[in-house]
C-alpha cells in the first residue's frame, strides 16, 4: 500500500499561522502607535481655522474710530484754555521785529496802556486755585428755596509769559525782563465769558503770583497805534 506524504498539509498549515501572526502584529501596533504631533508651519489651513475659532482681541476699525469720551472737568479745562488762547492772540499784534498789545488791568482801573515786546509772549499755565467748580451739596433749606448747586462752572485766570517787555507812557519806557499778561475765563449756566474780572477772586499769596493773576481786558490795535503812542510818549527803541 503506498503512503501519502503529510509535507503539503504541514506547509499550509504554517503559511496560515504565520499569516495569523502577521495579521496580529500588525493591528498590535496600529492600537499602540503614539498620536502624531502637527506643526502649524507645516499645515497653514489648520492654523488658520484654529485662529479664526479663537476669540480676537484687536480693536476693530469701527472700535479705533470711536472718540474717547472726556469727562466734565477735562472737556471745560480744554474749551476754556482755547477760548483764552485765541482771545489773547486776536489781540496781538507785530510791527517789524516788535509785538505790540493794548491792555486794560482791572487791578489799576487807569486805562489801558499800550504795551512792546521783542519777544513773542509765551503761555505760562493757568493760576493756582483756578479750575473746574463742582456742585457744592445743598442743604434742605437751600433746595427748597430752588439755590443753584454750581452757580459757576469753571473760572480760572490763564497767565502769559512776556520777556523784555515794556509800557509805552511818557515817564514808563524802561524795558524790564518780564511782563506777564492774564486772560480771565468764567463759565455761567453753560455759557462762557472772556477777558471779565474775577466773580471769586483767589487769595494771592506772593506779589509775583499777583502779577500772574490780574486779570486784563484788551482792544485791537493797529501799528499805527502804537507809532502815534510811541511818539507821544517819547519811547525810544
Amino acid at each position: 500500500m503506498r503512503r501519502t506524504s503529510k509535507k503539503p498539509a504541514t506547509i499550509a498549515l504554517a503559511l496560515t499561522l504565520l499569516s495569523l501572526l502577521v495579521l496580529f502584529t500588525s493591528c498590535f501596533s496600529r492600537n499602540n502607535r503614539s498620536p502624531t504631533t502637527v506643526s502649524s508651519s507645516s499645515t497653514p489651513y489648520l492654523s488658520a481655522s484654529t485662529s479664526a475659532a479663537s476669540p480676537s482681541t484687536a480693536p476693530t476699525s469701527e472700535e479705533r474710530n470711536q472718540p474717547v469720551e472726556e469727562d466734565v472737568e477735562t472737556r471745560l479745562n480744554r474749551e476754556a484754555r482755547g477760548l483764552a488762547d485765541s482771545y489773547f492772540k486776536r489781540h496781538i499784534i507785530k510791527c517789524g521785529d516788535s509785538y505790540y498789545w493794548s491792555s486794560y488791568p482791572f487791578s489799576t482801573g487807569g486805562g489801558y496802556m499800550q504795551k512792546e515786546s521783542k519777544n513773542e509772549p509765551e503761555f505760562d499755565g493757568l493760576v493756582n486755585g483756578g479750575g473746574y467748580i463742582q456742585p457744592r451739596q445743598l442743604t434742605r433749606a437751600e433746595e427748597l428755596n430752588k439755590v443753584d448747586p454750581q452757580p459757576v462752572e469753571w473760572q480760572g485766570t490763564f497767565s502769559w509769559r512776556i520777556n523784555t517787555a515794556r509800557v509805552i507812557a511818557r515817564g514808563y519806557n524802561d524795558w524790564k525782563d518780564t511782563l506777564y499778561e492774564n486772560v480771565t475765563v468764567i463759565r455761567r449756566k453753560g455759557h462762557w465769558y472772556v477777558g471779565v474780572g474775577l466773580a471769586d477772586p483767589t487769595p494771592i499769596s506772593s506779589q509775583s503770583e499777583y502779577m500772574r493773576s490780574t486779570p486784563s481786558v484788551y482792544i485791537k490795535v493797529t501799528c499805527g497805534d502804537f507809532v502815534k503812542a510811541k511818539t507821544e510818549a517819547g519811547a525810544k527803541d
